[in-house]
């Protein structure tokens, strides 16, 4: 049995008819059958879905008089899968002649029963006020989606729609809910509609839609040509955005789920981690003296003061004259390919004040630079002492 969702708000202007056509026309591209009610004496949702109504054909005056069943009444459109039943302007007079109606609520609600078999979602275009009307599609309704301009008036007349929804579900509907509320015309560049979906997410958590609707021109120009935006221009912001909606609607109505996004887990990577290329660690390799790729030979480059790992030969930073003082034959410089475990020689380093200090079974396995430098420390030597230049510090 089709669901029945009605779109209703007192408040004029504030996007109802837009989000009908659109939302329809995105859940029959969506693969659902679809049944639009236009219960608006104006008869918008009607001509936006390119019906032209006539006076000799039926409409939801006659549905709502008991004259015409639904399948009278329907009428296809361009949309694959998307119905209508269509209004004309006799359905102003709908509200004074059912006022002495016998269960005038219900009108609808009798007039759908066997029509919900036929329809996977059934959309009730509601027009701007509480009257019967709208009473008729509230209560024939599972459910209700309120579009909510973001505007401070629009915020201010929520309120009486909220004590409308209660006493529908009071006395004449117990099973209507909160469909969601939808947040219309948003201006990111506008700091009042930023205030206005706070302020109503903070009052209504888990009720308002986390798809936003913007302000696009495509969506106002649509009307016109009596299509949908989807089908007018289906990569504009409007149409993505009820695309959007539509995705997140059909979970609520116990629908075909959307494809269940990707999330973070304790034993997995997170995305961004995951889907960056891994780092390579990057090589060091020596001087070949070539220019470029060109494989010309480069004027000779004074040597790096960094030692490379395959050639560890030890460069002296400010070399003095010869003073006779070498490293002993058995002295062999680091290499880091090389195990230090079988390296048995003494390497004499000077330190801080003159003091020497043998580094040779006991200084296995310590990792140092491969830069070792030859001028002494300041605070080692006087000036001009050269006892011990030469030496490996």
């Amino acid at each position: 049995m089709g669901r029945v969702v009605c779109i209703a708000n007192q408040k004029g202007g504030v996007g109802k008819t837009t989000t009908a056509i659109n939302l329809s026309a995105s859940l029959a591209i969506a693969g659902h059958r679809v049944l639009l009610i236009d219960l608006d004496p104006q008869a918008n949702a009607t001509s936006g879905l390119g019906v032209r109504a006539s006076d000799d054909m039926p409409s939801t005056y006659d549905l709502l008089m008991g004259e015409k069943s639904v399948a009278e009444v329907t009428t296809s459109t361009t949309q694959e899968r998307l119905d209508i039943l269509p209004a004309q302007r006799d359905l102003v007079g709908a509200e004074v002649e059912l006022v002495q109606a016998l269960a005038r609520e219900h009108r609808l609600t009798e007039a759908l029963g066997p029509a919900r078999d036929d329809y996977d979602i059934i959309l009730v275009d509601c027009p701007p006020s509480l009257g019967l009307l709208t009473i008729n599609g509230l209560t024939a309704a599972n459910g209700v989606l309120i579009p909510l301009q973001c505007e401070y008036y629009a915020l201010e007349g929520l309120s009486a729609l909220m004590d409308t929804f209660r006493l529908i579900r009071e006395r004449l509907n117990r099973d209507l809910e909160i469909e969601g509320i939808l947040l219309t015309m948003f201006d990111t560049r506008n700091s009042l509609s930023h205030q206005v979906a706070a302020e109503v997410r903070e009052h209504f958590p888990n009720k308002v839609f986390a798809t936003t609707i913007p302000r696009n021109v495509r969506l106002s120009e649509s009307p016109s040509h009596g299509i949908p935006v989807a089908q007018y221009d289906p990569t504009s912001k409007g149409a993505q955005a009820y695309l959007d909606l539509a995705d997140e609607l059909l979970p609520r109505q116990g629908k075909e789920q959307p494809a269940a996004p990707l999330t973070e887990s304790a034993s997995e990577p997170p995305l961004a981690a995951a889907a960056a290329p891994a780092r390579e660690t990057p090589q060091r390799t020596e001087n070949t003296g070539l220019s470029g790729d060109r494989g010309e030979e480069s004027p000779a480059q004074p040597a790096p003061t960094a030692v490379s790992s395959s050639a560890p030969a030890v460069q002296p930073i400010a070399p003095e004259p010869d003073t006779g003082d070498t490293v002993s034959d058995g002295a062999t410089p680091r290499n880091e390919n090389t195990n230090e475990n079988t390296n048995e020689s003494t390497l004499e380093v000077v330190e801080d004040g003159g003091k020497k200090e043998s580094l040779g079974e006991g200084a296995r396995g310590v990792d140092r630079p491969g830069q070792v430098s030859t001028q002494p420390e300041s605070g080692g030597h006087e000036p001009g002492d050269s006892s011990d230049r030469g030496n490996i510090t």
